[in-house]
């Protein structure tokens, strides 16, 4: 009889180091989040891949040169692929937002840092975000801005609008001018202002 539950309590030892070690093993080989402190996010074209399409790339590398990745590309839209214009990242959260320059594109790509979930993010109520020539995402991972074109003049003028990847409701906070664009918005490392730069085209 003891030499029986001696017997079961090994059992039940070896079934318990088996099950903690495929889970620590599950632990180790899961992909690490894609921290951005020492790397850069950049856009590129000179995958052979991309210049086919006439696409470009998100990379990711270190800035020692290091471990370089390709992120996102040649993102497929109608019968071909964008070309992204801008992109901007959050590490706490890990979002990545892609911005492209069409005007029958209504929205930007959205995935993750280390490229997954990928999708078009659109408006749900508000203004249109089409033609988005820079786009900028709050240290808070959630407020989105972006420069984008407003058809309504004769030549090119852009004009910030402002919403969030929650309720998706974007409105205009800088719409542009005959005379004056306004474009490259940035955020404040406290997330409570926003840089941009002024295009004084009366001259």
């Amino acid at each position: 009889m003891r030499k029986t539950a001696v017997r079961g309590r090994t059992i039940v030892t070896i079934y318990l180091l088996i099950v903690a070690s495929i889970l620590l093993a599950d632990r180790l080989a899961a992909p690490s989040p894609a921290s951005v402190e020492n790397e850069l996010i950049f856009i590129s074209d000179t995958n052979s891949i991309d210049a086919s399409r006439d696409s470009n790339s998100v990379y990711r590398i270190g800035v020692d040169g290091t471990g370089l990745k390709r992120i996102v590309g040649s993102i497929a839209h109608g019968d071909g692929y964008l070309r992204i214009a801008d992109i901007d990242c959050e590490p706490v959260s890990q979002q990545l937002l892609i911005a492209s320059q069409r005007q029958d594109l209504n929205g930007f790509h959205h995935a993750l840092l280390d490229g997954s979930g990928l999708h078009l993010d659109q408006p749900a109520a508000g203004d249109p975000l089409t033609s988005l020539r820079q786009i900028a995402l709050a240290p808070d991972g959630m407020r989105v801005i972006v420069s984008r074109q407003y058809r309504e003049f004769a030549q090119p003028r852009f004009g910030l609008v402002a919403g969030d990847l929650s309720s998706r409701v974007y409105a205009s906070v800088k719409p542009p001018t005959a005379e004056r664009s306004y474009l490259a918005p940035v955020w404040s490392p406290a997330g409570d202002r926003i840089a941009y730069i002024i295009g004084d085209l009366s001259g």
